[in-house]
């Protein structure tokens, strides 16, 4: 059936979605609400009938005021969506492509297209790009060829530096949960082996005003513990390299769970996409709660046992 989506119905004036039952008049082709039809009993462009071809309506981009317009893709979203259905950029960009975020700095910044060059229906497993962008949201641009190119490889390991360096807060920055109480916990060891190590340290520069330069001169700041201290950093440095190499693998499968998860409501189009956003995206507030929450506790352990 031929779409009229973007098309404005001649009788009411509104602009045609994907889920409107459409009648077209038999004389001149014109799309109408079905109900507008049956309420008017003809064609509302019937005085064209006979001397002129109907032309069809459309919306200009951006002004409707039951949709938002997309200046990257042309697309018309309904007037809730904060970010296209189509290509998954805000609706915050301006029509000279620029991006402004909003709240106390007001920032404004270029974005570029959110499928790395992917075609949106091209499949990643048993979902298509698109899907993924839209549970993605944030630095689309970074995420798809990586998981594009980790699906058509079958290679788990892609290098994630924002999670090599910072893995509490990258996992639950992207609602990540399971991974990031592993992350967490391997945090509060970090911090609970600083604290037990950092004042002979400290002691030590304050006593001979300088920074350790040599091996041996960290032997003896931690002796008796220096095998101790050593073997922590290791373990702490190995597992912030997995969860480094591993982040972008993790981070798919549990985009992969969450489309399914929302597939499974049985959503119109539009819902869908808002819910995959909803669902998927980033959280701030999150990682802030967790790392005060993994240093209070690191506390509360070292002053009970260590301190």
């Amino acid at each position: 059936m031929k779409s009229y989506e973007g098309q404005k119905c001649p009788a009411c004036q509104d602009v045609f979605t994907e889920q409107d039952d459409i009648v077209v008049c038999p004389e001149c082709g014109a799309p109408h609400h079905r109900a507008c039809f049956a309420q008017a009993g003809h064609c509302a462009v019937a005085d064209l009938h006979g001397k002129a071809d109907y032309e069809p309506q459309f919306a200009a981009p951006g002004t409707s005021e039951s949709q938002k317009h997309c200046f990257v893709c042309g697309y018309d979203n309904p007037a809730q969506a904060e970010y296209c259905m189509k290509c998954g950029n805000s609706m915050d960009r301006t029509e000279d492509g620029a991006y402004y975020a909003g709240g106390i700095f007001g920032t404004r910044m270029n974005l570029p297209l959110q499928f790395g060059g992917a075609d949106p229906q091209q499949k990643i497993e048993d979902v298509t790009a698109e899907e993924v962008a839209s549970c993605v949201v944030v630095n689309t641009d970074y995420y798809m060829p990586r998981f594009i190119a980790m699906n058509r490889s079958k290679n788990k390991l892609s290098f994630n530096m924002a999670a090599f360096l910072f893995p509490t807060w990258w996992f639950f920055y992207r609602k990540i949960y399971g991974a990031g109480m592993i992350a967490a916990a391997i945090g509060m060891m970090s911090n609970i082996v600083v604290m037990i190590f950092l004042p002979p340290f400290q002691k030590y520069v304050e006593e001979n005003s300088n920074m350790p330069a040599t091996i041996d001169e960290l032997r003896q700041i931690f002796s008796p513990n220096t095998k101790l201290f050593f073997f922590s950093m290791f373990l702490i440095f190995a597992a912030n390299v997995i969860m480094g190499l591993l982040a972008n693998h993790i981070y798919l499968k549990e985009i992969l769970r969450k489309i399914k998860k929302v597939r499974a409501s049985e959503l119109d189009k539009d819902e869908y996409h808002m819910n995959l956003m909803s669902e998927g995206g980033v959280s701030f507030f999150s990682p802030l709660l967790v790392f005060f929450a993994v240093r209070t506790l690191a506390n509360m352990f070292f002053h009970m046992f260590g301190g």
